[in-house]
């Protein structure tokens, strides 16, 4: 899967290199009949639809460490890229057989608005409207002021 943003729901420590999360992705109902159709058929809840949903995401090594650096819980956002395993393993007769279902792993997060080294900001959504941030070697920038003089809206062409 490719990096998105997930919504964690609980964190269970097994040992000090494994957790299990509840992790959940949502969309918000897009204006297109086929959105509509989930929505009137009650599978899109408060206008979103889930569209990721897993209790048992194995968190390892970095990402542990993680999660114990920022201290996650419930409802905390992450930026995340999540690896899917379905490795065949054999059965109690000898046979080959596949899990149930697919195995979730993610090694390492971000939380949406900081880096990797929490120095500068990512670039996400988030971080549009919030002004630059400055080192503490550089001064802030002086505002620009205007030398236009004033001109007189009767003198102007349109």
């Amino acid at each position: 899967m490719a990096k998105r943003y997930y919504t964690v729901w609980s964190v269970e420590f097994e040992n000090d290199n494994r957790a299990k999360v509840s992790l959940s992705r949502s969309r918000k109902v897009r204006d297109n009949d086929y959105d509509k159709s989930l929505e009137n058929a009650g599978i899109a809840n408060n206008g979103y639809i889930t569209d990721f949903s897993d209790s048992y995401v194995n968190f390892v090594g970095k990402a542990v460490n993680q999660l114990k650096k920022y201290e996650i819980k419930e409802r905390d956002r992450i930026y995340c890229d999540i690896d899917i395993s379905n490795e065949p393993y054999v059965d109690k007769d000898g046979n080959k057989a596949y899990p149930k279902g697919y195995k979730h792993t993610v090694y390492e997060f971000e939380l949406p608005g900081s880096s990797e080294d929490d120095t500068t900001p990512a670039q996400t959504p988030k971080n549009i409207d919030r002004e630059p941030r400055v080192g503490a070697d550089q001064a802030p920038a002086a505002p620009v002021t205007s030398t236009v003089e004033d001109v007189d809206n009767e003198e102007l062409p349109f």
